[in-house]
């Protein structure tokens, strides 16, 4: 079932979808001890932590074609098909990440203008294939 079918399902009759189901007792822990039992090394924001081969590949991206908005687009799209890392990652975080190294990379050698900015982020949100 995706989401718009259950939306549709429940705006037809809300009681029909409800599931009682018996309380079950939380158990209340930090994100420092969730990353120390998986391993996972703590990040500022949790939720956006990525693996170091994710931010280290688009970074290596951006310096490598200069801020050429078409083959940053063709690196990334094979990267997203072929490495099992970028597979789980959205659009959105894919954007804000490239987005961040852009920024980062804009702010020491000044290469992207903002219109290639926008361009870049356009293609990724678009998804489409060279």
């Amino acid at each position: 079932m995706t989401w718009n079918d259950f939306i549709k399902r429940w705006e037809k009759s809300p009681e029909e979808t409800y599931i009682h189901t018996p309380d079950i007792p939380v158990k209340e822990v930090t994100t420092l001890e969730i990353q120390t039992e998986t391993g996972a090394s703590p990040s500022p924001n949790p939720s956006e932590a990525e693996s170091d081969i994710v931010v280290e590949t688009i970074r290596g991206m951006v310096k490598h074609h200069h801020g050429y908005y078409t083959d940053i687009r063709r690196s990334l799209l094979a990267t997203q098909n072929c490495i099992k890392d970028f597979q789980g990652i959205s659009k959105t975080r894919m954007k804000r990440l490239l987005h961040r190294e852009q920024t980062q990379h804009e702010k020491t050698l000044g290469k992207f203008t903002e219109h290639q900015l926008k361009k870049i982020n356009h293609i990724i949100i678009s998804g489409n294939k060279v």
